[in-house]
């Protein structure tokens, strides 16, 4: 018989954040999240759960084996030996990565459309001149 320790799933987030918690998830450690094989990065699926070896501080990811292995692949027992090649595992495939990146421009197009609409409020003039601020700082930085 196995001993386990059970413990409860950790929150996305232990405080407030300015974005959406979806985004910020998609780049954390947290269960659920959606991982691909680095050879075949369309190829996704997602975060099963997490194991500690006794007696260690290393952890493992569990995962259903269609996720880290491809259909071309064939279908038998895999045991990791340090003479084989590992098997690569990255976090967020193309398609998730593309889905991202197409809700922040829609984030960053709402939040324009919020400032247009408020340009005439005094916060809005000064969030202007910040950016013109930088913008201007970064392009003397640039030039040297």
């Amino acid at each position: 018989m196995k001993e386990s320790a059970i413990s409860k799933c950790n929150l996305l987030t232990s405080s407030p954040v300015a974005q959406p918690d979806k985004w910020n998830a998609l780049f954390s450690e947290f269960l659920g999240i959606c991982i691909t094989p680095a050879a075949s990065p369309y190829h996704e699926g997602t975060k099963g759960l997490y194991l500690r070896i006794r007696g260690t501080k290393r952890m493992l990811l569990l995962t259903c084996r269609h996720v880290a292995f491809t259909e071309r692949e064939a279908n038998e027992d895999f045991r990791h030996s340090s003479a084989a090649d590992p098997k690569k595992i990255i976090q967020l495939g193309t398609g998730t990565l593309a889905k991202a990146r197409e809700s922040v421009n829609e984030d960053i197009k709402r939040s324009e459309r919020i400032m247009e609409k408020n340009k005439d409020l005094l916060w809005a003039s000064a969030v202007r001149k910040l950016n013109k601020a930088m913008a201007e700082k970064a392009a003397e930085e640039e030039l040297l």
